[in-house]
């Protein structure tokens, strides 16, 4: 059966080393040209839903049935669906202190989520809970190019693409930062998105 798709895509936006396992520097120049491209049109801050912390389904069921999905449903994400998925990526759990669902060295949090859909890239902004609009053109094509060609990611409902600044965690720890592990950024992404009918699939073909 056909599902909305969501692919997460890693890169790294500082390439003097890799900060995630999964870092791609054709996906970090991409968009970082798409970031300074003219604004032609207004861009919008879309406030998203309040996160759902208790869902109908189980985390062992939402692990047992999580598979990669490639055929999809040609429909789009609903912001409910993109909101939660974000949330589970880099969401605030502790408005207080600052914490979010993924743990983080020094409580740093050099990880930036991008949304990529047909109506354009959006950049979470996790303390407000939104997506700030970065450009309005679709990139899809783009960014299937950057993934060596797989047709899925551009005819994908959604794309995560998951950006991290290693200077950011240099600026605390110096020179004891030569690499961090970032593999499993991304994993709470397909299992959250079990729980609200959405399928999709980790790519690191970059």
């Amino acid at each position: 059966m056909a599902r909305s798709r969501v692919f997460i895509m890693g890169c790294c936006r500082v390439l003097a080393c890799c900060f995630l396992t999964v870092s791609f520097v054709a996906v970090s120049t991409g968009l970082s040209q798409a970031q300074r491209r003219p604004r032609t049109t207004e861009l919008k801050i879309i406030q998203l839903p309040a996160p759902k912390v208790a869902g109908s389904m189980s985390l062992e069921e939402a692990i047992n049935s999580r598979r990669s999905v490639r055929q999809f449903a040609a429909k789009p994400l609903s912001f409910v669906q993109i909101g939660q998925l974000c949330w589970a990526g880099q969401g605030i759990t502790d408005k207080q202190q600052g914490l979010r669902t993924a743990p983080s060295t020094g409580a740093l949090y050099p990880i930036e989520l991008y949304i990529i859909t047909p109506e354009g890239m959006f950049i979470y902004r996790p303390s407000e809970h939104s997506l700030e609009q970065v450009s309005s053109s679709d990139l899809r094509k783009q960014l299937s190019s950057a993934a060596q060609g797989q047709q899925p990611v551009a005819e994908a409902a959604c794309s995560i693409v998951i950006t991290g600044s290693v200077r950011k965690v240099a600026a605390k720890y110096g020179n004891k930062v030569y690499a961090a592990r970032g593999g499993p950024r991304g994993r709470e992404h397909p299992v959250t998105g079990r729980g609200y009918g959405a399928g999709g699939a980790a790519c690191r073909r970059l």
